[in-house]
């Protein structure tokens, strides 16, 4: 069978079977295939920013951050999801895992950029943001 969820279900096997006495027995079993596991894993792995040193210092566990920039009128972003089959947005916007986001003009004061990291499961979400001040 392939392996992927289009085959989940069940699926009837007869089997003849032969007794020591040389008479046959036929039988049906069925083999039942379940469909793949998903990942609920809506973390990063890493973040790390163009210009200025997140606070604190990267972890999965953390979703918020603080960084200070200066003299700089824009910014990228890269995260890197923890689990390959989850998904990436920054301000609103996909971005392939590992890579740098488009650049982000920063505004007078404080500045907000969000990822949201989608699990492959389609229902788990996490948000990351990082506060920015220049």
């Amino acid at each position: 069978f392939p392996s992927h969820d289009r085959c989940a279900g069940s699926y009837p096997l007869s089997i003849r079977l032969t007794d020591v006495n040389g008479n046959y027995v036929d039988t049906t079993l069925t083999l039942v295939v379940e469909g793949a596991v998903v990942s609920s894993n809506a973390n990063l792995s890493n973040l790390v920013l163009s210009s200025g040193t997140l606070s604190p210092s990267f972890s999965s566990n953390t979703v918020t951050y603080t960084a200070t920039v200066s003299n700089v009128a824009s910014i990228q972003v890269t995260p890197t999801v923890a689990q390959s089959n989850a998904t990436v947005k920054v301000n609103g916007t996909n971005v392939t895992s590992g890579a740098a986001s488009g650049a982000f003009r920063l505004q007078t004061g404080m500045n907000v950029i969000t990822n949201l990291v989608s699990a492959q499961d389609g229902t788990s979400t996490n948000t990351y943001s990082v506060l920015l001040s220049g």
